[in-house]
């Protein structure tokens, strides 16, 4: 009867009589098969019978009902005699009708009839995992196993689109925008960019010294604020070599155009307003004293009919001309000043000794806005103002007709009638800046000349802007450095008859 076997490596052999040295060779592997023929079962020719323990092949090639019952150790506890593992015992293939064959188990087979497990106490349902929070904005942790013994998914948070929506922007950008915010939290304001911060915002209120009109006052915005630029613009290159140790860029960019505004706002646009304030102010302080003087020059020629004489001269022993007093003099007691002009010896000069202690004061109304107030060749009080007189040629006509400047002369006794061109168009005085003469000079009148502030016997002011004059009806007016010598020259003369 043939004898099929199989052996360890899964090769299937078949022999038609047991070998007689009771040993095969296996092709595949090589392994050496014993080969035995057991006593036949009931009901069958013979069988092999497998002697020593079973492989795990040989047991799931068997039918169920053939494994044997383990057995069972002995009361001295002595091991049984292990066989060869080598070795497998064969069992003949039973011979008749395929329908009479045991039906081989599989491993499945042999593991549904393995006994029932006991019954165990019921586990408790296990808790919902919750992932654990993500550190951000590091690199993310190891995620748990889940119960199927994988991980968690990662979730694809840059590829949300609902996600990029609500941020206004792809997450991958917000995500490192939060990273260098999380950076900048944790760095250090830098002592630079707060120290450009503050010398722009004190650059501001210094530009305001501007106003004062001086030299020296226009520095300090200026010099301020380049330092609040200087120290800003190394500040912002510290920031950036830092990276994210030091932050405080916006106070670097505040501070450097703080620093920008002031180093501006001074020169340029306080300067300019500062010179036309005092412009203006001085204008209105010499305007004032003018009004005053114009209101003195009116009640002069009320009570006397005619206005003073530009300087009072007479005769010496040897018969020339010699000056006395000017008409400023002989406004003194309309101006405030009485008691001054009583002081004075009418019958010598204002600069002989008698007069001195009178002519070397001061008359405040007889200054201008912003000119030198020192005395006259160290003795004598000084005049800002000076009249408007003498006598032009005038040839326009062809005929070189003599016309009269202003109000004053040699000895001149001028009348209302006398002002032919109207009081408010001829000058009575002007404002001067050069060459000063002493407010009791009886030669203290002149012409207009070249024009304003271009003759040092002129007219002219401080500021060299222009000049303001008083008019012969007691009115004020400033004329500018523009202003055409044509016009000057007419409005000085009181009988030029110009159009």
């Amino acid at each position: 009867m043939a004898i099929e076997l199989v052996c360890s490596c899964g090769a299937a052999l078949r022999f038609e009589q047991a070998p007689a040295s009771g040993r095969a060779q296996c092709p595949e592997c090589q392994a050496t098969i014993s080969v035995t023929r057991a006593d036949p079962a009931p009901g069958e020719a013979g069988s092999p019978t497998a002697v020593g323990r079973k492989p795990l092949w040989a047991i799931m090639g068997r039918p169920l009902e053939s494994i044997p019952p383990a057995t069972k150790p002995s009361a001295s506890h002595e091991p049984p005699n292990e066989p060869d593992l080598s070795t497998i015992e064969a069992q003949p293939a039973p011979s008749g009708p395929s329908e009479n064959r045991p039906v081989r188990k599989g491993l499945w087979g042999v593991m549904q009839n393995a006994p029932p497990a006991k019954p165990t106490a019921e586990a408790p349902a296990p808790r919902a995992r919750v992932a654990p929070a993500r550190p951000f904005p590091m690199q993310p942790a190891q995620e748990p196993p889940s119960e199927s013994g994988g991980v968690f998914p990662e979730p694809e948070i840059g590829s949300d689109p609902a996600l990029a929506s609500l941020l206004g922007a792809s997450a991958d950008e917000a995500l490192t925008s939060a990273s260098d915010k999380a950076a900048e939290a944790l760095g250090i304001n830098s002592r630079r960019a707060i120290l450009s911060l503050a010398l722009g915002i004190a650059s501001i209120p210094l530009a305001f010294l501007a106003l004062i009109n001086a030299i020296w006052s226009r520095l300090p915005a200026p010099l301020v604020g380049f330092l609040a630029i200087l120290t800003g613009l190394v500040a912002t290159q510290e920031i950036q070599r830092s990276a994210g140790r030091k932050i405080g860029r916006q106070y670097a960019m505040y501070g450097i155009i703080a620093g920008i505004v002031g180093s501006f706002l001074g020169p340029v646009a306080m300067s300019g307003l500062g010179r036309r304030l005092m412009h203006s102010s001085h204008q209105g302080f010499t305007t004032g004293h003018l009004k005053t003087i114009g209101g003195a020059l009116t009640e002069y020629e009320k009570q006397r009919d005619e206005f003073p004489p530009g300087g009072v001269y007479r005769k010496n022993k040897a018969g020339e001309l010699r000056g006395y007093h000017g008409w400023l003099t002989m406004l003194l007691p309309w101006v405030g000043e009485g008691d001054l002009y009583a002081a004075i010896r009418q019958n010598v000069p204002y600069d002989d000794n008698a007069n001195l202690s009178v002519f070397e004061q001061d008359v405040k109304v007889f200054f201008a806005s912003g000119t030198d107030q020192s005395k006259v060749r160290g003795r004598f009080g000084a005049s800002h103002f000076a009249g408007v007189g003498g006598e032009l040629t005038n040839d326009q006509a062809g005929d070189k007709r003599v016309v009269h400047l202003g109000l004053f002369g040699v000895n001149s006794t001028v009348t209302r009638g006398d002002v032919t061109d109207g009081l408010a168009n001829t000058m009575a005085a002007g404002e001067i800046a050069a060459d000063l003469p002493p407010w009791g000079d009886p030669e203290n009148w002149r012409a207009i000349g070249k024009g304003l502030n271009r003759d040092r016997q002129g007219f002219g002011n401080h500021d060299r802007t222009g000049a303001c004059f008083l008019m012969a009806d007691g009115s004020v007016r400033f004329l500018s450095n523009k202003t055409d010598l044509k016009i000057l020259t007419a409005l000085s003369t009181r009988d030029g008859d110009e159009p």
